[in-house]
């Protein structure tokens, strides 16, 4: 009696190489399905009776008007202000560290930043993508010239420079 079982194991399927004819050949494929689907719902909508094509632009209408909701309703919040300026919080080794952020493509130029509406720090310019830290020991208050105190509590920050103004912090909360 002879067993089903194979002698010859099967050749294995050698896997092949990413190419860019393989790559090519690929996407064409891919191009002429995609055509080809396109076409026969083309067809089929052309062959369809009237009730259909405007329950089709019923939808279609649907569509853009809920796409145009979101897109009002939900905005993009990649910059919350003209100049670009962003300040990170943070705590290190059990202090409150600042940071202000230049997120903009153009330099900042005669900076200021005011905290608290009294105590400030400058730079002549901060580069894009560039920061400036802000300690209590940085900070000079505007009209007696003393540093600002140890323990001061950030409440509000502002960034003046030649190229616009922003408020980052308002009320001690980051915006």
């Amino acid at each position: 009696m002879k067993s089903a079982a194979r002698t010859d194991p099967l050749p294995e399927d050698t896997p092949q190489k990413l190419s860019k004819e393989r790559l090519k050949e690929g996407a064409a494929e891919t191009a002429l399905n995609v055509a080809g689907i396109l076409r026969d719902l083309v067809d089929d909508f052309r062959h369809s009776d009237r009730f259909f094509k405007y329950k089709a632009a019923v939808l279609v209408c649907w569509v853009l008007l809920s796409v145009t909701s979101l897109g009002v309703a939900c905005p993009s919040t990649a910059e919350t202000n003209s100049i670009g300026a962003r300040l990170i919080v943070s705590d290190v080794a059990g202090q409150r560290v600042y940071l202000i952020k230049n997120d903009s493509e153009e330099p900042w130029d005669n900076v200021s930043v005011v905290v608290n509406r009294s105590y400030q720090t400058t730079s002549a310019q901060i580069a894009p993508y560039g920061d400036i830290g802000l300690t209590p020991r940085l900070l000079i208050d505007g009209t007696t010239g003393k540093p600002a105190p140890t323990d001061i509590v950030f409440g509000d920050v502002e960034v003046h420079c030649d190229q616009g103004s922003a408020t980052v912090m308002k009320a001690g909360k980051t915006l």
